[in-house]
This record gives structure tokens, sequence and C-alpha cells, in this order.
């Protein structure tokens, strides 16, 4: 797999993560992981997360509108679906990333929002 693109857009004068090359509901299922990751304590604990199930603690983790399942090599982020759409019977949309993007990418992220900050000051 390639890692995803990670840019950072201005939004309501926060810095957003977007993946402008990715297709959706990938895009938006990309930028879900990591727009719950705002703050570096919520990266910091969701890094310590990562390591563990790379270490074999599989573990699932409800981030706002998605859900990411974390295994050894693997990460699945899942659409959160309302109780409704279950009883519908609807599939969720899913995408897949290794652990080693969901890595980089958690990193990535931090870095560039740090960047973002530091050019807007408020």
């Amino acid at each position: 797999m390639t890692l995803p693109k990670l840019c950072v857009i201005e939004f309501q004068g926060d810095p957003a993560p977007s993946f402008p090359e990715e297709p959706e509901p990938r895009c938006y299922l990309l930028v879900q992981f990591l727009f719950d990751m705002y703050y570096d304590a919520a990266i910091r604990s969701y890094q310590s997360k990562l390591a563990r199930a790379e270490a074999g603690e599989n573990d699932i983790t409800l981030l706002g509108t998605v859900c990411a399942y974390l295994s050894r090599d693997i990460v699945v982020i899942e659409a959160v679906l309302s109780q409704n759409e279950e009883n519908q019977g609807l599939v969720p949309d899913h995408t897949k990333i290794t652990m080693e993007e969901a890595k980089q990418l958690t990193e990535e992220w931090r870095i560039k929002k740090r960047q973002f900050r530091d050019s807007h000051p408020e």
C-alpha cells in the first residue's frame, strides 16, 4: 500500500486533515480517523494503542464518527452507523491501512498541525 498524501487545510481557523488524492469514502474515513486526534495528548494516546496492537494486543477504538480496529499489521477504519442505519441493514463504509501507515500518518498529523499553528499565530 502507498501512504496516503496528508495535507492540512484551515477549517474555521484550525488545522484539519485532508486527503485530496484519495477517493470517497476512503478520503472521508481517513480525515475522520485523524480529525478526532486533535490534541497532542490524543495523538500520543492513540500512538500507544497502535504500539500495543503491533505487539499483538488487538483493540477497537471509537473515534467520533469512525471506529478503528487495530491489529498487528492492519488498521481497519469503519464508519459508525446510526441505530436506524443498522436496523436498515446498511453495511458501513470502511478502508484499510497498514500498521506502518497508521503510525506514519499519526506522526505526520502531529507535526503538520504544529507547523500550521506556528505559521498561524492567534
